[in-house]
């Protein structure tokens, strides 16, 4: 056999004692080697991606910073323009209401003076009608206190007149009645003077019938008057009397 053929059968089937550990030590070395690249180049990565972050940040907080700044010019600007419309609005209004008190004084002044007139004319009117009122009705109480007095006297005539008939009849009443009175009495003592008569008649003495109408004589005298003591003395009956 060649000694190429032997090598080669010799290379394919057999293996030198070395030869595993230096193969674990490259791929080991190859591991080391591609994890340290990788790690380096993440890094680099890294790196790059933070710069770039930092510079968009950057970029948009520059952009951001204009444009507050662009709106704080506007709004400056704006607010400039707002403060010079408002201070003439204010100043027109300020005009306008100056003007529109001065015409309401003047309205207010005219008004009270006007007013003032009236009241003075309706006082002055008041006054006269006051004044014509107050005459009416003293002329009206004049008129009722004479009217007044003539009733007072026609009622007082009147109430006299009443008053002197009354009397009048009273006396002839009271007339009427001692009249009455003074008859009743005389027919009394005519009546027991005829009694009186009449028993002695019967049976009894002069004395006796005398002492007896003596008796009713001074009895009729107590008790009607003088007016009995004019009829006992017609009559005939009293003391001394027969």
């Amino acid at each position: 056999m060649s000694q190429e053929i032997v090598s080669a059968v010799a290379d394919a089937n057999l293996k030198t004692v070395a030869e595993s550990p230096a193969f674990s030590m490259a791929v080991l070395s190859q591991f080391t080697a591609q994890s340290s690249g990788r790690a380096m180049e993440n890094a680099v990565t890294a790196s790059n991606m933070a710069n770039q972050m930092a510079v968009t940040a950057n970029s948009a907080m520059m952009q951001q910073m204009a444009s507050n700044a662009n709106a704080l010019s506007s709004l400056t600007t704006s607010l400039a323009a707002d403060k010079q419309m408002i201070t003439s609005a204010i100043s027109a209004q300020v005009v306008n209401l100056v003007g529109s008190m001065g015409n309401g004084i003047s309205a207010v002044s005219t008004a009270v003076a006007e007013g003032l007139v009236s009241v003075s004319g309706a006082a002055a009117d008041s006054a006269t009608s006051v004044t014509s009122s107050v005459g009416g009705g003293t002329a009206s109480v004049s008129g009722a206190v004479g009217q007044g007095l003539t009733s007072v006297s026609g009622a007082a005539g009147k109430g006299t007149t009443a008053v002197t008939a009354a009397i009048t009849d009273g006396l002839a009443s009271v007339s009427g009645a001692a009249g009455e009175g003074a008859t009743a009495v005389t027919a009394a003592v005519t009546d027991g003077m005829a009694m009186m008569t009449g028993v002695a008649e019967v049976g009894l003495t002069a004395d006796a019938a005398a002492a007896i109408a003596t008796a009713i004589a001074e009895m009729l005298i107590q008790v009607f008057g003088g007016g009995a003591t004019a009829a006992a003395s017609k009559s005939g009956v009293g003391p001394g009397g027969g």
